[in-house]
């Protein structure tokens, strides 16, 4: 009897425990839009029937009773579980945040920390409530490994195409290109968007208050290119080639500070002429008054933004050396979107506390360039302190070791004897610092040359300046345009470069040769679809920058112009791309340089100032040395052999091998 009992009242609690959940799903269910109504007519059943007396009363047998009581019972016993878990984990946290606290944080900690409560996980509902965190994640997860399992299933890997085209033919080599080129071009892509967003968003921005201020915007950014961001860029470019060098983390790390030392001595000057001789200089390029106050107020906010500016960049080798660029993308990620909010709030937002009108612009600027480099200064501490903790627990060995090569050279390439006194060593160690500092100096020098003859050909060397109002906003819509549209050529340059240079030195010559046809389809492919959206938007493609009529017509005139030099330019961008790739990375800057300076320019001032064409003229200038530019590239990349060059690139590759095994 007490047996039978005890089944029917586990049965009762089992059957009523599923009734339970069943009416909360269906409950649930019912609320989602469309299916909610139909899931829950179909599904929603009566809960089990009670026996019935004669007399029409719910007959309450033994076995109802105790199960409800015990259902009762475990929803009393979660709810004091789920009380006893959520208190343990708040003095938990609590007790985390005062540990923290100085001098008196550790006493605290210890003296009121306590094991928590132990929860024996009985039902999945108490582990859920243990970790609801770890749940979600866990649960989303799935899902999206689920719902992308197909997809992801079907993406075939690069490295096992790479090794199996071998034994196809010609066609699944260029499908297998044309498959890497479209996988790494997106990526490409959505890194060079984003860092150009930086650039633009105040173009767009400034371009809705009024053309004044479109204008003082174009002198703004002309001068800081020419006086600031080409010098900075240059000195900082010299850290490609010595990182990529560096034997170890601290010769890297040296060579970082080295470089943070020149620009920090380079930002004096650059600081001062923007902050001081701004007004005195741009009152000397025939501007109005109202639009040099405002171009000298630009440069004045813009400069807060320069240290970061050259933090980040330096920040940026020194995660791309050590293979970490993905760090980079993931902040230009987070710092993007905000970079267009605070233009949106600060220019012309809808709270007028935070509404600065034209000065909102550079400063959102300066704001996002500050932040990208604190985040990425706190990655690098960050990592640091954790493989430094990780060294001292034993977890693996040191990889920045102040190792001293046998011929008793450091690896700042200094010579050291074997036994020195610590003054001496220190002060070696200083002597070797600043020596380092005339190899950095001298080829800053050259990147500055390099950087300077690229950015100010588009501002053709200040000339530009001489414009007026109308003139220098349709110039910033003009720009804008065309460095944005560059942004997918030089994607697809970016990605073929990388793909060239691995089948060069492997010495595959036939998959190289494939590469290179392949980008250069996907270019002119590229640049046909660039062109022909310019042409067809013409008449209204100034609107999304400015609302005056007179710049939107301006734009029109000089749209078709642009449409040329975007194909011209990103046919260079190949050509570029495929001569690094065999080892001649300053052969088409070089060409670019003297053409602009001796042929772009001249003829680009001549048509706009003599032969009065305005603005169709300038850049009619700068397509002509485009054109010489690419001719005289492309002649260099067909004549030379790719099998030298991929000889000279394993030569090469092997030398750094060996250097950094020493």
């Amino acid at each position: 009897m007490v047996a039978a009992l005890a089944e029917d009242t586990k049965g009762r609690a089992s059957a009523l425990l599923q009734a339970k959940v069943r009416a909360v799903s269906i409950t649930f269910a019912s609320k989602l839009p469309i299916v909610g109504t139909y899931i829950a007519t179909r599904c929603a059943t009566e809960p089990p029937s009670l026996i019935k007396s004669t007399t029409g009363n719910n007959v309450t047998l033994p076995g109802d009773v105790i199960a409800t009581s015990t259902v009762t019972s475990l929803a009393e016993d979660t709810k004091d579980r789920a009380s006893a878990l959520v208190q343990a984990n708040v003095r938990a946290v609590s007790i985390t945040f005062i540990s923290n606290l100085p001098i008196v944080g550790p006493y605290i900690a210890t003296r009121y920390a306590t094991e928590p409560p132990s929860i024996t996980e009985a039902t999945p509902l108490l582990g859920v409530l243990r970790d609801p965190k770890g749940f979600a994640t866990q649960q989303a997860e799935g899902i999206l490994r689920r719902l992308l399992a197909p997809l992801l299933d079907r993406l075939p890997d690069v490295d096992a195409l790479d090794n199996k085209s071998a034994d196809h033919g010609l066609l699944f080599k260029t499908l297998v290109e044309c498959y890497v080129l479209a996988k790494d071009g997106g990526g490409w892509l959505f890194t060079h968007v984003q860092e150009h967003s930086l650039l633009i968003a105040p173009t767009v921005s400034l371009g809705h208050l009024s053309t004044n201020d479109l204008a003082a915007s174009t002198i703004g950014t002309a001068v800081a290119s020419v006086t600031g961001y080409s010098v900075i860029q240059g000195f900082i470019s010299a850290l490609d080639k010595l990182l990529a060098t560096a034997p170890n983390r601290r010769v890297a790390r040296m060579w970082c500070a080295r470089a943070a030392l020149i620009t920090g001595i380079a930002l004096v000057p650059i600081t001062n002429l923007w902050t001081v001789q701004s007004a005195a200089l741009l009152s000397k390029l025939d501007q109005t008054p109202a639009v040099a106050a405002a171009a000298s107020q630009y440069l004045t906010v813009a400069a807060a933004g320069m240290p970061g500016y050259a933090m980040g960049e330096i920040a940026k080798r020194y995660l791309t050396s050590q293979g970490l660029s993905n760090v980079h993308t993931c902040i230009l990620s987070a710092t993007a979107p905000l970079n267009m909010l605070l233009n949106y709030l600060l220019v012309d937002g809808p709270i007028p506390a935070l509404r600065l009108g034209f000065a909102g612009a550079p400063l959102s600027t300066a704001l996002s360039h500050n932040a990208i480099a604190g985040m990425m200064v706190v990655y690098i501490v960050q990592r640091a302190v954790h493989e430094k903790a990780d060294y001292v627990l034993g977890h693996h060995h040191a990889v920045d070791e102040e190792a001293i090569s046998v011929n008793g050279e450091s690896n700042s390439g200094s010579p050291t004897s074997a036994i020195d006194s610590p003054g001496s060593s220190q002060y070696q160690s200083v002597m070797s610092f600043f020596d380092g500092m005339g190899e950095l100096a001298s080829a800053g020098i050259s990147g500055v040359l390099k950087s300077a003859s690229q950015l100010w050909s588009k501002d053709l060397g200040g000339h530009i300046l001489r414009l007026g109002p109308n003139a220098l906003a349709t110039q910033a819509v003009l720009l804008a345009t065309a460095t944005t549209l560059y942004q997918a050529p030089k994607a697809i340059s970016s990605a073929s470069s990388d793909r060239m240079k691995k089948w060069v030195t492997k010495g595959d010559v036939q998959r190289a040769k494939i590469a290179a046809c392949v980008a250069f389809v996907g270019t002119l492919g590229g640049v046909i679809v660039i062109r022909n959206i310019l042409i067809a938007s013409a008449s209204s493609w100034g609107a999304l920058f400015n609302n005056d009529l007179v710049i939107v017509q301006s734009v029109s005139t000089v749209l078709p112009t642009i449409a040329i030099y975007q194909a011209v330019h990103g046919l260079g961008a190949w050509v570029d791309a495929s001569l690094a790739a065999m080892g001649k990375s300053t052969v088409f800057p070089a060409l670019i340089a003297s053409a602009d300076c001796f042929l772009g320019i001249p003829l680009g001032l001549y048509l706009a100032f003599s032969r009065h064409w305005g603005l169709v003229g300038l850049w009619v200038g700068l397509i002509i040395s485009l054109a010489y530019s690419f001719l005289v590239a492309t002649i260099v990349l067909v004549t030379t052999s790719w099998k030298i060059a991929g000889g000279q690139k394993g030569t090469a590759s092997e030398g750094e091998e060996d250097q950094v095994s020493r």
